[in-house]
C-alpha cells in the first residue's frame, strides 16, 4: 500500500506545480492593472493640483527647442580640472553626453566625442559626479542641435548615467 501512495502523491504534486506557472498573459494582466492604478493616482494628483501638471523638482524636465524634445536640468557645474577656466557665462546650456562617478570614465567618453568633431569638457557637480560635456551653447536651440547630432551619432546606451539620452544642463543665473 505504501508503494502506491508515494508515486500517486508525487504525480499529484507535479500536476499542481505545473498548473501554477506564470504566463506572459498573466504578467501582461498584472502589468495592466498596475498601470491603471498608477494612472488613477496621477489623475487624482492632477485634480488635487487644480488640473495643473505635477512637475518633478529633482529630475530632468522635458522641453522642446528647435523642434527637438530633450531633457534639461538647472544645475551649477564647475570645471573638473581646477586650472581650466569656466566657459563664458553667456554659454549657459551645456550638453552632457555622459555622467560618471569616476573622472577616468568621463575622459574616455570625451575621447570618443573628440573623434566625432566635438570639443568636449570635463565638468563636475557638487555631488561628485563627472560630466562628459559635448559642448556649451548660448541658446536652447543651439543645444538642441547638439542633442540631435549626438542622437544621430550614438546609440542610447552610449549616454551613460543619463537614462539613454543626452542631458542639457542649464547654468542658473
Amino acid at each position: 500500500m505504501k508503494k502506491i501512495a508515494i508515486p500517486s502523491l508525487l504525480v499529484i504534486t507535479l500536476l499542481l506545480a505545473a498548473g501554477c506557472k506564470p504566463t506572459e498573459k498573466n504578467y501582461k494582466a498584472a502589468y495592466d492593472v498596475a498601470l491603471g492604478k498608477r494612472k488613477a493616482v496621477e489623475a487624482e494628483m492632477a485634480e488635487a493640483a487644480g488640473g495643473h501638471e505635477v512637475i518633478s523638482l529633482d529630475g530632468p524636465r522635458r522641453i522642446t527647442a528647435g523642434g527637438v524634445e530633450m531633457n534639461m536640468v538647472s544645475e551649477f557645474l564647475r570645471m573638473a580640472d581646477k586650472d581650466e577656466p569656466l566657459p563664458s557665462p553667456a554659454l549657459r546650456y551645456r550638453v552632457a553626453a555622459g555622467r560618471y562617478r569616476m573622472p577616468t570614465n568621463a575622459r574616455a567618453q570625451m575621447q570618443t566625442l573628440s573623434g566625432e568633431g566635438f570639443t568636449p569638457l570635463l565638468m563636475a557637480d557638487g555631488e561628485g559626479r563627472y560630466y562628459a560635456v559635448a559642448g556649451c551653447f548660448a541658446t536652447p536651440g543651439e543645444a538642441a542641435a547638439c542633442v540631435a547630432r549626438l542622437r544621430k551619432l550614438f546609440k542610447a546606451a552610449s549616454f551613460v548615467g543619463l537614462d539613454g539620452d543626452p542631458l542639457v544642463v542649464e547654468s542658473p543665473r
